[in-house]
């Protein structure tokens, strides 16, 4: 990614744990995704993507906001990451421009990742 990206262009990277590749990449605004209420992760509100010219994010934190047990409880917080997705996913926002998937089912509990590039800057 540092390679085949203007180093003055924003990147949000949006990610779940301390020690994976993402931490490592320099220039970026870099966000580890709470995910106990410990840690106050009801409150969580990611920021506006629009703001970024390139968007990072890692699955896993997007696919626990959808658990029904969170839907039930963090309504807001599930509001906000609905709304966060729903811009990534629009085609008049953001290009999916590579992912890195694994075969599933995954056994070993790694995110697959996505990079979306704004398409409106």
């Amino acid at each position: 990614m540092q390679e085949n990206i203007d180093p003055l262009s924003t990147k949000l990277v949006i990610t779940e744990e301390g020690l994976d590749a993402m931490n490592k990449l320099g220039a970026v605004t870099l966000i580890q995704y709470p995910v106990y209420t410990s840690e106050g992760a009801q409150f969580f509100a990611p920021p506006d993507p629009k703001l970024f010219d390139y968007v990072v994010i890692s699955s896993r934190p997007m696919e626990n906001f959808k658990r029904p047990e969170v839907k039930k409880e963090f309504p807001f917080y599930v509001e906000k990451l609905e709304n966060f997705e729903n811009m990534l996913l629009d085609p008049e926002n953001f290009k999916l421009i590579k992912s890195f998937t694994l075969p599933k089912p995954n056994l070993i509990p790694l995110s697959d990742v996505f990079i979306y590039e704004n398409v409106t800057k």
